[in-house]
């Protein structure tokens, strides 16, 4: 009789432990993000996806810069949405992860409960609080607002108890509206740099041949935005003039951007991007100074960066206001920044 009991808990103990390795379904969940150019395009792309498949759709929205789509599929329809991220324009960001249904399924029950305790706790308030008083009002609300929170979730659990194991969520950008719309990424990344200058049309009692010198920069925004204050000295074989200008001290603000289809600057080697600077320059010479304004637009290439270190060069073109047959010229720019 014994022996029969434990067998009996033994198949009951191999049946529940069955139904519940069953029910703890494994979700796949791959999360994309895109840019494109045409954001009409890559959306009607979606939505006739999700009109043409069989998914649950949990989510839908779309703004003038942005749409995205959070939903369910079956297996095959998972394989197939994933060979239309080409045509969805320039991906950014791809993540494939795994997830037991049964832990999300206790994450909500837990968020019902919490909300159902929110809810009944400003319920008794509420009876202790006059009708038409600015207390009452708000704890109206507040009782509404969690009641919403109830509900909200509760569908979410229902939806989940008929949804296969792929999910997908989706995010495609407007890069044509992003350029602006974007959230400013500050960074601390001080720096130097070296720099030779070299004028195009030199003349003795103005410029030097060749200059040469360091910079520091500080780079204060990820995109990126920097400052520089450099100091340069003539080093050429000319022979010596009082009016020539033989220190250059330049101090400017600029700005790169990266190209749309070399990467748009997230490889760790090599990014060609294009920039400017602009800002003031203070000639000095034996007996003579200037002070001038200046513009530089630039071309660049990244040789090496990660979060903490940046390598760089870059060709500039300087283009002074005042005296700009004889100071214009290419400027040339090698840097290290690193994040402090």
């Amino acid at each position: 009789m014994k022996h029969l009991f434990n067998l009996i808990l033994l198949i009951s103990f191999s049946l529940l432990t069955h139904a519940q390795v069953a029910n703890n379904k494994v979700v796949t969940t791959a999360v994309i993000e895109t840019h494109t150019p045409d954001l009409d395009q890559s959306m009607g792309i979606v939505t006739k996806f999700i009109k043409e498949h069989n998914v649950v759709l949990i989510s839908q929205e779309s703004s003038r810069a942005k749409f995205k789509a959070d939903f369910y599929v079956a297996k095959a329809d998972y394989t197939e949405f994933l060979t239309l991220i080409p045509s969805l324009g320039y991906l950014d960001n791809k993540k494939i992860s795994t997830s037991s249904s049964n832990r999300e399924e206790k994450s909500y029950e837990l968020e019902i409960a919490y909300y159902k305790q929110q809810k009944e706790a400003y319920e008794k308030e509420l009876k202790n609080s006059e009708p038409g008083t600015e207390r009452y009002d708000s704890l109206w609300d507040k009782v509404r607002y969690y009641e919403k929170q109830v509900y909200n979730t509760e569908r979410i659990v229902l939806r989940n108890q008929k949804i296969t194991s792929y999910r997908i969520k989706i995010t495609i950008i407007d890069e044509t509206v992003d350029l602006n719309s974007r959230q400013v990424t500050w960074v601390n990344m001080p720096g130097a740099e070296y720099v030779f200058f070299m004028p195009e049309m030199p003349q003795d009692n103005i410029s030097a041949k060749y200059y040469s010198g360091y910079s520091l920069k500080y780079l204060f925004t990820r995109g990126k935005s920097f400052a520089q204050l450099t100091t340069l000295k003539e080093f050429s074989d000319e022979l010596a003039d009082e009016d020539r200008y033989s220190e250059l001290f330049i101090l400017d603000f600029g700005q790169d951007f990266y190209s749309k289809y070399f990467g748009r600057g997230q490889n760790k080697f090599l990014n060609l991007y294009t920039g400017y600077t602009l800002g003031v320059i203070f000639a000095t010479g034996i007996v003579s100074k200037q002070f001038n304004f200046f513009l530089s637009p630039a071309i660049g290439l990244e040789l090496f960066k990660n979060k903490y270190f940046l390598f760089d060069i870059k060709t500039e073109y300087f283009v002074p206001i005042k005296e700009n047959k004889n100071l214009r010229g290419i400027m040339l720019r090698g840097s290290f920044n690193f994040v402090f």
